[in-house]
């Protein structure tokens, strides 16, 4: 019944994953829970036993039935605040963390989706821009106004948001020009002279291979950077030799 991913790290936190709800009974026993999740043919064991053979199959083979499996287990059972955080750091390790109890894609070091999932990056870039307290800095070459909707609204009012761009869709500069008037703590100034799409919060910094607009539509890696300083310097350098939008 044994099925290894091939990483003793991985191994290890799906092991703690089954003990934890193992040792929980929950609204339903986990033969229920599976008969939910629409699986009939369920190898012989205990709950803990059960729940690491589909957690390490579909882990392996495929990720969207692991995120469906997990929040489904997730919500047949009473879990407090400590216990969600105490789940999410053995999820972490997988690359995913828990937030109002779903599972969303980690803010790791390095982030690689080989498919197509817009909503889950979304919800990826949406937890990185909702954590800043003082700064968002993007340096992005392309940029429509869909961005205020899905991120920017929601932003802190007392964050400072800049952007260097390039090329501005839509009605990106009319609903950016009527976004600071109304007190935002905003700037925009554009550059032909970048590439790269970098996201700068606070004292994190990552990569982005999309831009912003259609991360996820595609194959996608986000990787953070450790030197935050030369991130910094970088975007200083390129703003002041931007022109000003807003």
């Amino acid at each position: 019944m044994a099925i290894n991913s091939g990483n003793v790290k991985e191994n290890l936190a799906i092991g703690k994953i089954s003990n934890f709800f193992g040792s929980k009974y929950g609204k339903r026993n986990i033969d229920r829970i599976l008969k939910i999740c629409g699986i009939s043919d369920v190898p012989e064991g205990g709950k803990s036993e059960k729940i690491s053979y589909f957690l390490k199959k579909y882990y392996i083979e495929d990720r969207e039935s692991f995120v469906a499996f997990l929040e489904t287990i997730i919500e047949n059972h009473d879990l407090t605040p400590q216990e969600l955080e105490e789940l999410g750091n053995y999820v972490n390790a997988l690359g995913y963390d828990v937030e109002n109890r779903k599972i969303i894609p980690s803010t790791g070091k390095q982030i690689l989706i080989s498919e197509s999932k817009p909503y889950d990056v979304f919800r990826f870039i949406e937890k990185i821009l909702l954590s800043a307290q003082k700064r968002i800095f993007i340096i992005d070459a392309y940029v429509d106004d869909k961005l205020f909707t899905l991120y920017f609204d929601q932003v802190d009012q007392k964050v400072e948001i800049k952007i260097l761009t390039k090329n501005m869709y839509s009605k990106f500069e009319e609903v950016a020009k009527k976004f600071k008037k109304q007190g935002r703590n905003f700037e925009v100034r554009t550059l032909n002279d970048i590439h790269d799409r970098y996201v700068l919060v606070d004292e994190r910094a990552w990569l982005f291979g999309q831009s912003l607009k259609d991360a996820g539509n595609k194959p996608l890696s986000i990787v953070e950077l450790d030197d935050v300083k030369l991130v910094e310097k970088n975007f200083v350098a390129l703003w002041g030799k931007g022109s000003v939008i807003v």
